[in-house]
C-alpha cells in the first residue's frame, strides 16, 4: 500500500515518503536509474519560509528494496532549472555496475525514504508529494524516463513510467497533537437532575514538540422525548487531568455569540443553557450563520486561555493552552443536566450526544493567523476565533514561528503566524485515524 498522507516532524530521520512498484515480466531487468520527483506546495497554503526553506526541508534521501537500501543516500533535492516545475528530483543513478535487478515473473516495491530537517530549518506547513513522472527532467523533448532499465537477456530498454505514478502528500510540522478519546466512567443518563455528568472525556498529547491549542467545537445534540419536562444542559465546566481549570484558562459557548446569555461555562455569569426550545430559539436568531442549528443540535465553542472579559470590544483574545513536548492533558466537559426522563417504555428516552469535531473536510493544510470571526455584530461570533477570517473547528499551533512572532491574540488584526487547523490531527499513536472523534452518548438504555 502506499505510504499514508500524514503529518510527519522536525528531526525525524528516515520517514517513509513514497513506494512504487516494478515487475519483471519474461527476463530478468536491469534498472539502473531511478528519479523520484518531489511537488511541494508552500506558499499555496502559507506555508513558513522564514527559516528554513520548502525545498531543504527534507534531506538525506534513501532507496529501499525491504531492509536493503538500494545505491547512495543523496543529500538534498535535484533541480532541472534555477525555478524546478515540480520543486526538484532525488536521482539514483546507480549505473550498470551497480544495476538493480529484477529477477523474471517477479515484483519489487521500494520505499523512498527521507529525514526531515530540525526545526527552525523546516518549512512548518508545506506539503511534499514524491512521484515518477513521465518527464522527470523537463526535456523539451524526453529523452530520460524516471526508469532506466533493459532486459537482461534480449537488451531491449524497457524505461517507464508514461504517466506519472503520485504519491500522498505529507505536511511537515514541528510538532503536532494527538488527540485519544477515552471512555466514559458512565454512558447512563440518570431519570432527573445530574450534577457535572461526565460527556466528553480525551486525552491530548504534544508528539516531538510543544503544541498550543486556542480553539476546539462539538457538535451536541439532544433527544427529549418527553412533552411535560424539557431536558436542558447548563453550567458547563472543562476539568484538566481531573481538576477544574480555573475561570481565566477557558470558556465554552453555545455557537450563537459571546455574551453573558451566550455562555454555557459559569465563568464571567455565563447563563447559557441547551434545550431544545433554546435551539429552536438559535435556528430563528442564527439565519445569517452558515450553520443554522435544528431543533435538536448545535455547535458549542469551547475557546482555551481566554474567557468571555478577553474578548470583548477592545480586548485581545487572552492566551492558549501550552501542552510540553511528550507530555499529555487529559480533558473532560461535564455539565449539570436538568429534566432527563428515562421514559415508559424504555425506548421513549432522552440522550445527549456530543462529539469533537475535526476538520475533515479539508483537503489541505494552512498556516494562518488568528483572527475573529465577526458575523453580524462583535457579540455574534458563533465560532469566535478562526484562521485568515474563516471558521474551523479545531485550531492549534506547533509553536514554529520565529522567535516573538507567536501569539495567541486574535480580536485585534490577527496575529500569529504558525496556527493551523484540524486537518490530519490523529486520534492514534499510528496516525491511522484523524479527529472528529466517535461521539459519546449518554442515555437511558
Amino acid at each position: 500500500a502506499q505510504v499514508k498522507a500524514n503529518i510527519i516532524t522536525a528531526g525525524t530521520p528516515d520517514v517513509e515518503l513514497y513506494k512504487f512498484k516494478m515487475t519483471a515480466l519474461t527476463e530478468d531487468v536491469d534498472v539502473t536509474r531511478l528519479i523520484v520527483s518531489q511537488t511541494i506546495a508552500s506558499g499555496s497554503v502559507n506555508a513558513t519560509i522564514s527559516d528554513g526553506k520548502p525545498t531543504s526541508t527534507l534531506t538525506n534521501f534513501k532507496l529501499f528494496d525491504g531492509s536493503t537500501q538500494i545505491g547512495a543516500t543523496l543529500s538534498s533535492l535535484s533541480t532541472a532549472t534555477d525555478n524546478p516545475v515540480l520543486g526538484g528530483y532525488v536521482d539514483f543513478n546507480l549505473g550498470t555496475a551497480n544495476a538493480y535487478r529484477i529477477s523474471a515473473g517477479t515484483e519489487k516495491t521500494l520505499t523512498l525514504k527521507g529525514s526531515v530537517n530540525a526545526w527552525p530549518g523546516i518549512s512548518s506547513g508545506s506539503t511534499h508529494t514524491f512521484s515518477l513522472q513521465a518527464n522527470p527532467l523537463n526535456e523539451s523533448s524526453v529523452s530520460t524516463r524516471a526508469v532506466t532499465a533493459r532486459g537482461v537477456g534480449s537488451s531491449t530498454a524497457v524505461n517507464g513510467p508514461t504517466s506519472t505514478a503520485t504519491g500522498n502528500a505529507h505536511t511537515v510540522r514541528r510538532a503536532y497533537p494527538l488527540v485519544e478519546r477515552l471512555a466514559l466512567t458512565s454512558s447512563t443518563l440518570n431519570d432527573g437532575s445530574t450534577s457535572q455528568a461526565s460527556v466528553a472525556k480525551f486525552k491530548v498529547t504534544a508528539v516531538n514538540g510543544q503544541v498550543r491549542i486556542k480553539k476546539m467545537t462539538f457538535s451536541v445534540s439532544l433527544t427529549d422525548t418527553t412533552t411535560t419536562t424539557l431536558l436542558s444542559l447548563n453550567n458547563f465546566k472543562l476539568y484538566r487531568d481531573g481538576t477544574l481549570m480555573g475561570a481565566a484558562e477557558y470558556s465554552i459557548y453555545d455557537g450563537t455569540g459571546t455574551l453573558a446569555a451566550d455562555t454555557l461555562s459559569p465563568n464571567d455569569s455565563g447563563v447559557a443553557a441547551l434545550s431544545v426550545s433554546a435551539l429552536s430559539w438559535q435556528a430563528g436568531a442564527a439565519a445569517a450563520n452558515s450553520r443554522i442549528p435544528n431543533t435538536t443540535s448545535t455547535y458549542i465553542t469551547l475557546l482555551l486561555g481566554a474567557r468571555r472579559t478577553d474578548i470583548d470590544e477592545g480586548d485581545t483574545g487572552g492566551s492558549e493552552e501550552v501542552i510540553d513536548s511528550g507530555t499529555s492533558n487529559t480533558y473532560e466537559m461535564k455539565l449539570d443536566v436538568a429534566n432527563a426522563n428515562a421514559g415508559t417504555p424504555s425506548t421513549d428516552a432522552d440522550s445527549i450526544t456530543v462529539q469533537l469535531l475535526g476538520d475533515d473536510t479539508q483537503t489541505a493544510p494552512t498556516t494562518q493567523n488568528l483572527t475573529d470571526l465577526d458575523m453580524v455584530t462583535k457579540d455574534y461570533r458563533y465560532g469566535i476565533v478562526g484562521l485568515n477570517s474563516t471558521n474551523y473547528n479545531f485550531i492549534w499551533s506547533d509553536y514554529s514561528a520565529n522567535t516573538n512572532d507567536h501569539s495567541a491574540l486574535f480580536i485585534e488584526s490577527g496575529t500569529g503566524i504558525d496556527w493551523t487547523h484540524g486537518y490530519q490531527v490523529p486520534s492514534s499513536s499510528t496516525q491511522d485515524s484523524f479527529i472528529p472523534l466517535d461521539a459519546w452518548r449518554l442515555s437511558s438504555s
